[in-house]
């Protein structure tokens, strides 16, 4: 896979990144622990494309991945989509 075709790839990779790290946003882990995750399905999937004939630079794409997670979580915290108990202000 050439680099003009991941980047070709990565609007639908983003897409995929937000999808995940919306279904991991669970109050019972830690941040570290979802990322984790995230980065285990982005992993497992980049791990079955040479089955299929596909070549992909899977350590440049999961250093892409973390950075996009960390942004991502970054705005929604920020914007607030992601609410945590500590951030809530009791009566």
């Amino acid at each position: 896979m050439t680099y003009l075709a991941v980047l070709t790839a990565l609007p639908a990779l983003i897409k995929m990144i937000i999808e995940l790290v919306k279904q991991f946003e669970t109050p019972n882990s830690t941040g570290e622990e979802k990322k984790a995750a995230v980065i285990a399905v982005i992993k497992a999937a980049l791990d079955a494309l040479p089955i299929m004939g596909i070549q992909v630079p899977t350590t440049i794409i999961l250093t892409v991945v973390s950075a996009v997670i960390d942004a991502i979580v970054l705005v929604y915290n920020k914007t607030g989509v992601f609410h945590h108990a500590k951030d809530e202000v009791k009566p």
